[in-house]
């Protein structure tokens, strides 16, 4: 497999070295692409971090393995849950929780709709997420993650 070269939303700009940041993946279905920036720049507001998601991918390029080598090099995995994200058979159920899960890294829920949160259990067990429709506990709990 390639080593692709990722860039990395920071604080200051895009970066391609994320060297002495912590690493946040961010996981979103496409159908909640409109959550994306807003919750990106929550996270690097919060904290002095790379971020990382899939908007730099471009047509002709193997987006698995660029998706493979940053889910491999994160050290937080961010997760936007609306009912969209518990879908049977999508990207995100496939491939990318089962990968934070098997990395045993942390695992950070944002709810951002109302969602299921039977299926959410199922997916996820007891974790704890913030929610993006209650500012004061989302800020202080992004400054805490």
């Amino acid at each position: 497999m390639s080593n692709p070269i990722l860039t990395y939303k920071t604080r200051s700009g895009d970066v391609t070295n994320a060297t002495g940041l912590g690493v946040v993946f961010l996981s979103y279905r496409k159908k909640n692409v409109i959550y994306r920036n807003d919750v990106a720049r929550d996270i690097l507001d919060a904290n002095d971090c790379a971020v990382w998601f899939d908007r730099n991918l471009t047509a002709g390029e193997d987006y698995n393995a660029e998706i493979d080598a940053a889910l491999e090099r994160m050290n937080v995995f961010v997760l936007l849950v609306t009912p969209a994200t518990f879908e049977p058979g999508c990207y995100v159920m496939t491939k990318e929780i089962p990968r934070a899960l098997e990395r045993k890294i942390p695992i950070i829920p944002i709810i951002l709709e109302e969602t299921d949160m039977g299926r959410f259990a199922e997916v996820l067990g007891d974790r704890h997420a913030l929610d993006k429709r209650k500012p004061d506990e989302y800020e202080d709990g992004l400054k805490r993650a």
